[in-house]
């Protein structure tokens, strides 16, 4: 009987672990080239949703990517669905209400991207409190971190910010425009936007922050809601593929950068 009871556990637990890897995770990321992108077919596309990619389907955990606003997947992942963020760095305020991956990516090092109209005063390289505490407005992404680097940059100075609810392409266009002096981004995507969009960048320009440390990491942002069980089968796989040809392909941006 003792030996009929320890089986019909052991078959329930097993039944439980299958539900757990059947159940479809949302992956929610937004508009951000290079990182994310939408591909002719509107599938989703960008370097860190390729990542998602071999990651999720090494792991053998259904998923579907999911774009939404950036202010939204915050408020997903709060609210408990089944779901993660992609990409997000980790703090500890966002540590009471989200678990987190192992690292996927880290990010190059901080520029600062300023309208050429608002650029006399920088050379190739800058500072930061050269970049924010000369009485220049910051554009930001409303609810957005930029790693405790620049964030703490922001904290202390306290420059003018322009803040808007959208994506980082607005942004970009924002600044261009003149309705912002300067935004924080990653190499990555400047380099992307000076290849990809020749016009808008002939109103920019891209100054060096020569403080900046290394990148931030990036990582699977998960609700409370997935199993830890489920977070360390895709760590095992982010361990796996981030020693392979494709990921190794995906973050070379050797052809527009440095």
């Amino acid at each position: 009987m003792r030996s009929c009871a320890k089986w019909i556990v052991a078959a329930s637990l097993s039944l439980i672990g299958l539900a757990l890897y059947a159940q479809r995770l949302d992956v929610y990321y937004f508009p951000r080239p290079p990182l994310y992108t939408a591909n002719a077919d509107g599938s989703a596309g960008g370097f860190l949703n390729e990542i998602a990619k071999l990651v999720l389907d090494e792991a053998k955990i259904p998923y579907r990517l999911v774009e939404i606003p950036s202010a939204r997947v915050e408020l997903a992942v709060k609210n408990r669905e089944y779901a993660a963020g992609l990409g997000w760095f980790k703090n500890p305020e966002r540590e009471q209400w989200a678990n987190f991956s192992a690292p996927i990516y880290q990010d190059r090092p901080l520029v600062a991207v300023v309208n050429k109209a608002k650029a006399g005063p920088f050379g190739a390289e800058a500072r930061i409190d050269q970049l924010l505490g000369t009485g220049l407005t910051l554009g930001t992404i409303r609810g957005f971190s930029y790693g405790s680097f620049a964030d703490g940059a922001i904290e202390r100075l306290h420059p003018s910010i322009e803040s808007i609810v959208g994506p980082q392409s607005s942004l970009i266009q924002m600044v261009a425009r003149g309705r912002a002096d300067l935004l924080l981004l990653g190499m990555e995507e400047a380099g992307y936007l000076m290849e990809h969009d020749p016009n808008m960048a002939a109103s920019l320009k891209i100054v060096r922050i020569s403080d900046a440390p290394a990148g931030s990491l990036r990582y699977f942002m998960f609700s409370k809601s997935v199993d830890s069980s489920v977070i360390e089968r895709i760590d095992a796989a982010i361990e796996k593929i981030k020693g392979g040809a494709a990921y190794r392909k995906l973050i070379d941006f050797s052809g527009y950068l440095d």
